[in-house]
């Protein structure tokens, strides 16, 4: 995708914003100064909604009703089946933001990641009893062996050491960044960049 009009209202300083709509719909709004609207689209897959804002922009920014129920369908679902890697993680009620910086542009993607157990956890447990282990959060964790109504041993987690601070131990805010000469550059690069962990009132923004 060129997305020509979008990269247009990047370099003048507007901010891309994308999520997920109340009906699973995939929202692009292209805000200038003060959070004015300059360019919009929604469509069930994200690639199409990118393109719409990008039209929308190119256009002059146009009235809602003018276009969705007039130009375009009023789309009233987004799909549950993701197009790729971006529309997936827009599908999951993730976030994403693009921004101009010099000659790059700055793609952040916002979202939740939750703490994995380790591999083979449940086996381990079963043959050790229980089993601790730490991540570089600062948490401690440990699983324990239960017994369930039909005789089947499984694991129990607990948390037996926190840092300071009221962060939860098993679902925590991340932001993934990246940059490239053009937006879906700088989107590739983020869908594979490590996750760091969001600052306090770093979340995702709706």
């Amino acid at each position: 995708m060129k997305l020509e009009g979008i990269h247009e209202a990047l370099r003048a300083g507007c901010r891309l914003h994308a999520f997920l709509s109340g009906g699973g719909l995939r929202v692009v709004r292209l805000e200038g100064k003060r959070g004015v609207l300059k360019g919009y689209g929604e469509h069930p897959a994200i690639e199409d909604a990118l393109s719409h804002a990008d039209e929308d922009y190119r256009a002059g920014g146009r009235p809602y009703d003018e276009v969705y129920g007039g130009t375009k369908p009023h789309y009233l679902t987004g799909s549950s089946t993701p197009t790729g890697p971006l529309d997936a993680w827009v599908q999951q009620g993730q976030t994403f933001d693009a921004r101009q910086d010099g000659a790059e542009v700055v793609v952040e993607m916002r979202g939740w990641e939750h703490t994995a157990w380790p591999e083979n956890a449940v086996e381990r447990v079963k043959v050790e009893g229980s089993i601790e282990w730490s991540t570089p959060r600062g948490f401690t964790y440990r699983a324990t062996p239960i017994r369930f109504a039909n005789g089947e041993i499984g694991a129990s987690g607990e948390v037996v050491k926190a840092p300071p601070g009221k962060r939860d131990p098993w679902f925590y805010r991340v932001v993934k960044t990246g940059r490239g000469p053009c937006l879906m550059a700088a989107v590739d690069s983020a869908l594979t960049a490590e996750a760091d962990e969001a600052r306090e009132g770093q979340g995702a923004k709706r």
